[in-house]
């Protein structure tokens, strides 16, 4: 075993999570403590539930820039 070390547990949110059609998602967006590894998972998540979104915006014919998406 290797020397003890810890984690701080500290939330971080980006400032700005959209910009001109640029989105951050998972960890870009905001930051996990690595407990459970869930920091994959989530940004995992995270950009399924944004590519069905896109997904149903195409098939609705909604601008992707728009804030409906």
């Amino acid at each position: 075993m290797g020397q003890r070390s810890q984690w701080p547990l500290v939330r971080l949110i980006a400032s700005e999570q959209y910009r001109s059609g640029f989105l951050l998602v998972g960890n870009a967006a905001h930051t996990l403590h690595p407990v459970a590894g869930q920091g994959l998972n989530l940004s995992l998540r995270e950009a399924g539930l944004l590519a069905s979104e896109l997904a149903a915006a195409v098939r609705e014919g909604q601008p992707l820039a728009s804030w409906v998406v």
